[in-house]
């Protein structure tokens, strides 16, 4: 009789996080940022402190921490990687808002050490972040949505160039590399960092938020946009460092047709469907990110491209970035954090509460702001939008801490599946989980 003896070695197990949990955890520096970004803000029309700080303690802090959680997230749900091998990015996360602390230090006290240590940390956090998305691309190969994590990864790419240029700025550069340098910063930073995230991830998510099956040419339209909106912006940052207007041009009209192939495959995938304050919002949101990118490709030159895109910036934060993190957060919350199919209509109904007046009185102020030559009209219109902005931020923020409140209590009803992404009648649908921390 022959006994075979197997000798096994356990692995160390990765520190554990309930399955759900870390998302509500990363969630918290986001509502942080956007709070001292909305202080900032009402310091800044008062004369009291700068629009730098408003933009970066929005962008670079809340939207960026966003980024980061659910491009991972989403990347392990469509790549439909396992639940005990996903990775909470909480160290990544760490990273970033070291760098981002020291990065809102280092530039009003003018020290250009700690604004280059803050960025090479930023830096670091997003390498990290490629990297980890480009192991689960090698090892899930094949799937549906890879196209997606390919989008999350070049995203990365483009804010550590994007960094590269702020440091640069902020440490000095003199013209004609200064009016260069922050057109590409803008570029690279809002269309590329934010705007490729969102138009991925609205490739997918439209299935979801529509609660329908996409029609073919609108699945062929989202992979469109994950070629077209990353060659464009290539395009549009190398002319700007090249002082290139008529390249920076062409880069932007191939980063429009890339926007306008994504809200072509929403009008086709809206078909028939009711929609929601989601969908309204991240359309809407899509529309402002073209407005920009077409007024700022009609400008003359390359400084005056740069001023438009300075202009612009309001309509970007406010019109683009926070809308369609509304619209968006709107959908995922009752889902993710809403606590269970008993509890997560309840707080979807409260969501959604007024949404078309809300949605309406913020797209119609930003309009009123854009083409108003009033003063007094126009700063009604930002306290309109920015009013909007705050109470849904607000309705946000009270949904995720009541849940987070609910799993510390240990109750099971804030403990549901819907955690990652499955498909279901062709259509991608949120369910799974999550553990360890990476």
């Amino acid at each position: 009789m022959t006994i075979g003896l197997t000798n096994r070695v356990e692995r160390p197990r990765r520190m554990s996080v309930p399955r759900g949990q870390w998302l509500g955890i990363a969630h918290l520096p986001i509502g942080a940022y956007l709070t001292a970004g909305f202080v900032a803000l009402i310091g800044h029309a008062w004369g009291v402190m700068p629009r730098w700080l408003a933009l970066h303690l929005t962008v670079l802090g809340a939207i960026t921490n966003a980024i980061i959680a659910w491009s991972a997230h989403f990347t392990d749900a469509l790549l439909v990687v396992p639940p005990d091998q996903r990775r909470p990015p909480i160290r990544r996360l760490l990273m970033l808002n070291t760098g981002v602390v020291a990065v809102l230090v280092g530039v009003p006290a003018g020290s250009n050490g700690v604004v280059i240590a803050g960025a090479v940390l930023i830096a670091g956090a997003i390498v990290g972040h490629i990297a980890a998305i480009a192991r689960r691309i090698a090892v899930r190969r094949g799937r549906r949505f890879g196209w997606v994590a390919w989008s999350y990864a070049a995203a990365g790419g483009a804010l550590i160039a994007g960094s590269g240029c702020g440091a640069a700025l902020a440490v000095g550069v003199t013209e004609p590399w200064q009016s260069r340098v922050f057109a590409a910063h803008v570029l690279l930073n809002a269309l590329g960092w934010i705007g490729l995230t969102v138009l991925a991830s609205q490739g997918a998510m439209w299935p979801m938020v529509l609660a329908t099956r996409p029609p073919a040419e609108a699945e062929y339209a989202t992979r469109l946009t994950a070629v077209a909106a990353p060659l464009g912006l290539g395009v549009a940052a190398g002319g700007a460092l090249a002082g290139s207007a008529e390249i920076v041009r062409a880069g932007l009209s191939g980063y429009v047709v890339a926007i306008g192939s994504v809200l072509f495959a929403f009008v086709r995938s809206a078909v028939g469907r009711r929609l929601s304050f989601a969908a309204w919002s991240m359309a809407a949101a899509d529309g402002w990110l073209g407005w920009v990118a077409v007024d700022a490709g009609a400008a003359g030159g390359l400084t005056a491209i740069g001023q438009r895109l300075d202009a612009a910036v309001p309509w970007l934060v406010a019109g683009f970035v926070l809308q369609v993190f509304v619209g968006a957060s709107t959908y995922l919350v009752p889902v993710v954090f809403g606590g269970g199919p008993s509890r997560a209509p309840r707080v979807a109904e409260r969501l959604h509460r007024g949404w078309f007046g809300r949605w309406l009185l913020l797209n119609a102020a930003l309009a009123v702001a854009a083409v108003s030559s009033s003063p007094t009209l126009r700063r009604g219109a930002w306290v309109a939008a920015f009013g909007v902005l705050g109470v849904a931020l607000v309705l946000l923020g009270t949904a995720v801490i009541g849940s987070i409140h609910l799993r510390r209590r240990g109750t099971r009803a804030g403990r549901g599946r819907l955690y990652g992404v499955r498909e279901r009648d062709g259509a991608p649908t949120t369910d799974g989980g999550g553990r360890g921390v990476d």
